[in-house]
């Protein structure tokens, strides 16, 4: 990160962005875990992919959402895991593309959420991925440099 990167305590943003979302109301078996962790990161930007990835997972989870942060080989690993039906694997690359939604997705949204979390991660030098296996759910892996 550049000389203008903040140290950002990523307990805090989890807090603040379940709340924001309501996720607990949404999906109502959420839960969140996380050691204390600072991140080499924007506040603010990283808000931004917290509030997509937990908005998605509420919106296209199967009722179930966790939110969790590791520290791994220095870096913060930060996942947002759902139940939902998954993603087929010809999918996870490109739901990260502009208006790409996977198959079978409810809800009313206009497939750019995951494009903005992915676009904000590369602009901080974070790492975005999915991993998923159809019918048992999708997990969003964040990684930022642990400050």
């Amino acid at each position: 990160m550049d000389s203008e990167s903040v140290k950002t305590r990523f307990l805090t943003a989890i807090g603040h962005d379940m709340r924001q979302y309501d996720l607990l109301a949404r999906a109502p078996r959420a839960s969140a875990e996380a050691t204390p962790l600072y991140v080499h990161s924007d506040p603010v930007l990283l808000e931004t992919i917290m509030q997509q990835l937990i908005s998605n997972a509420a919106t296209h989870g199967g009722g179930k959402a966790h939110v969790s942060a590791i520290e791994k080989n220095g870096a913060v690993q930060i996942e947002v895991r759902d139940d939902g039906p998954g993603i087929a694997p010809e999918d996870q690359e490109r739901i990260f593309a502009e208006f790409v939604r996977a198959d079978g997705s409810s809800g009313n949204g206009l497939g750019v959420g995951l494009t903005i979390a992915k676009g904000l991660a590369e602009l901080m030098k974070h790492t975005i991925e999915v991993r998923s296996t159809p019918g048992k759910g999708a997990t969003f892996v964040v990684r930022a440099e642990r400050a």
